[in-house]
């Protein structure tokens, strides 16, 4: 027969190892673009690469990823190459701003557009 401490010490082990399994699939990947950097983000796009505002026009911490600027034809692209497990699914959020939509031509009968993209899928991280 088994005692009480035995009993208590295998459970409390297999507590142990279900909340190591638990942690295991959590995936924190979180990156506000608030910053100068990105670590493991490249930027490209056309006819120049997306960015990040803080250092150039905003203050470090204070800053926004800025896909294009306020002109025709652009294309600006922001890839992590970060690999994570999507055998539980996966919850993407994110913010984004678009504005200046008559400013180009100045004439609302002449409007602008903007539009984005989210691409989740294997593919090899190359530069543009």
């Amino acid at each position: 027969m088994m005692s009480k401490s035995s009993f208590l010490q295998r459970i409390l082990c297999l507590f142990a190892i279900s909340l190591s399994l638990c942690a295991t699939a959590q995936f924190p990947g979180v990156e506000t673009f608030s910053n100068s950097t990105a670590p493991g983000w490249l930027f490209t796009g056309s006819p120049n690469k997306a960015y990040l505002t803080a250092g150039v026009i905003d203050a470090e911490g204070d800053g926004y990823l800025r896909l294009t600027s306020n002109e025709h034809d652009q294309s600006g692209i922001a890839a992590s190459g970060q690999v994570f497990p999507t055998h539980k699914g996966f919850i993407i959020e994110f913010e984004y701003l678009m504005y200046d939509g008559l400013r180009i031509f100045n004439n609302p009968a002449n409007p602008t557009g903007d539009g984005i993209l989210f691409l989740y899928g294997r593919f090899k991280r190359e530069p543009v």
